[in-house]
């Protein structure tokens, strides 16, 4: 039992527990610090849209009608959920995938209760991504969904063409437009109803073309379930204070040149000899009071030269 304490002990040295969002040190057992828990950017249920699953001020329902029947998404995409979300994708963290799954049951569980599920399938991740990454994100949080809830998981139902463009770079327009055609169904299957995982729902694209594919292959109902929801950051009161004073430091700036403008008009019209002084003409004539020797201008001189 010694050897065994000593030997924790120097793993823990070694590689310490550390905050899955910041990368701070914590206790053994503990995910997250305190400061990074107290920014987790939940969605609320009691506000929660039952069709996009964005809070109702931000719902994506008025923008666009979808093939899924509902979507759930846990968190805002910002703050410490968006750090979690990030370093497990891109940060090689293949371990995430068990805690961020569990928030993601939670929310299934408040939302997707009285359904009865036939499959999880996830949105497809092409092969130089997972290849890149070292793993397939949503397959993960898939498994591990699929484990916690007892839903059968399925494979290979839906697949990507790789040389699309990326859906991370573009703005709303251009998401719909750049999934046409991307996604496709590799069989048919037969299910009344299917949760549809995927990491993150941004305009809701990717899940709408998924989510058409499914139905094309023989499914009847499509719900969708993402940690994260959203583009940006969640909008708060700061948020628009900062918008605010951004305008009014243009509109003022504007202010500035338009009386800089008309007063520089009054001084002239007031003052005929200034006027006089800043024209080519009043130019011409201090330059030739000095000595200088002007020739006029006439274009025939060009001609016969």
């Amino acid at each position: 039992m010694k050897f065994k304490s000593i030997i924790c002990s120097f793993v823990d040295f070694f590689f310490p527990n550390v905050c899955m969002s910041c990368g701070q040190i914590v206790e053994n057992g503990e995910t997250l610090c305190d400061n990074c828990r107290e920014n987790l950017d939940f969605i609320g249920k009691q506000n929660r849209c039952k069709f996009c699953g964005m809070e109702k001020p931000y719902c994506d329902c008025r923008n666009h009608i979808y093939y899924f029947e509902r979507a759930v998404c846990v968190f805002f995409n910002s703050k410490t959920a968006k750090n979690i979300v990030y370093r497990y994708k891109l940060g090689f963290k293949s371990f995430y995938s068990e805690k961020i799954a569990e928030y993601m049951v939670n929310a299934f569980y408040e939302e997707y209760k009285d359904i009865n599920f036939d499959a999880i399938i996830t949105v497809p991740t092409s092969f130089i991504s997972s290849n890149k990454r070292g793993f397939d994100h949503t397959y993960l949080l898939a498994k591990e969904i699929s484990k916690k809830t007892g839903i059968p998981l399925f494979k290979n139902v839906l697949r990507v063409r790789a040389l699309k463009p990326s859906q991370h770079k573009s703005d709303y327009k251009h998401r719909f437009s750049n999934v046409k055609n991307k996604y496709y169904f590799k069989r048919k299957i037969d299910f009344e109803n299917v949760l549809l995982v995927d990491d993150i729902k941004t305009t809701g694209a990717t899940l709408d073309a998924c989510s058409k594919q499914l139905l094309l292959a023989g499914a009847r109902h499509i719900f969708c379930l993402t940690a994260l929801g959203g583009g940006h950051s969640k909008p708060t009161g700061k948020a628009d204070i900062k918008k605010l004073k951004k305008v009014e430091k243009s509109s003022l700036l504007f202010i500035g040149v338009v009386v800089t403008y008309h007063l520089s008009l009054v001084i002239i019209k007031n003052n005929p000899a200034t006027m006089w002084e800043h024209s080519s003409a009043g130019r011409a004539s201090a330059l030739q009071a000095e000595g200088h020797r002007f020739e006029p201008y006439c274009s025939h001189q060009f001609l016969a030269w």
